[in-house]
């Protein structure tokens, strides 16, 4: 901002707000304040504007974020304020979960948060529940799984038990590939990891043929 723009705002609101800054930071009388020094905190000031706007974006970001997270967990921010306070002595008292929510996390004036000699969770601390709830959903997930690889495993095993028995109707050949289907089964738990789990499948004897 020049010189002459603040010359032509003396009576501005924000001429007046520079004028209050500079006096304030170095203490004297706003008679001495300059229009220099007016022009140099009005810069200043919008920096400070643009980086607190920049924060304010970054936060609902994270808010939106963190919303996403919570949704896709079929949870709400309920579960995460429980998670929160579990190891924690609290009064809940008038509390109503329904009525917190992720926009009042940093809003100190929030007229919502009523638990009595326990600070309100930080949006760092909301987010580091909801990573933990996603990792347990995750191994739960993964899990599931390997229970259902190892049941499908079990289930082809036992249905080809018979083909090695002696006197078993079929040719050397056919054996030796079931012979080798079923070493293929024992070894799919192995042949896999948590995160290829979910895209493993168990081949049918026929399917396993097919392939040779």
């Amino acid at each position: 901002m020049t010189l002459q723009e603040i010359e032509n705002l003396k009576l501005d609101d924000y001429s007046k707000q520079m004028k209050y800054r500079v006096s304030f930071k170095k203490e004297i009388e706003l008679e001495e304040v300059t229009l220099d020094d007016i022009s140099k905190e009005f810069d200043l000031y919008k920096i400070e504007l643009t980086q607190a706007e920049e924060q304010r974006l970054n936060e609902l970001e994270r808010r939106n974020i963190l919303q996403s997270r919570i949704d896709s967990l079929g949870t709400d921010i309920g579960k995460l304020v429980t998670e929160y306070l579990k190891d924690k002595d609290y009064d809940s008292n008038g509390y109503n979960s329904s009525a917190f929510s992720i926009k009042h996390i940093s809003n100190s004036e929030c007229k919502f948060w009523r638990f009595k000699n326990v600070a309100k969770p930080t949006l760092e601390q909301l987010e580091e529940i909801s990573t933990r709830l996603e990792n347990i959903e995750t191994q739960k997930d993964n899990q599931k799984a390997w229970n259902i690889l190892r049941g499908k495993r079990d289930k082809f095993l036992l249905e080809t038990d018979h083909s090695q028995l002696a006197d078993a109707p079929y040719v050397s050949e056919e054996k030796a590939r079931y012979r080798q289907y079923r070493t293929y089964l024992r070894n799919l738990p192995s042949a896999h990891t948590q995160e290829s789990i979910d895209s493993a499948i168990v081949k049918t004897f026929e399917e396993f043929k097919a392939d040779l």
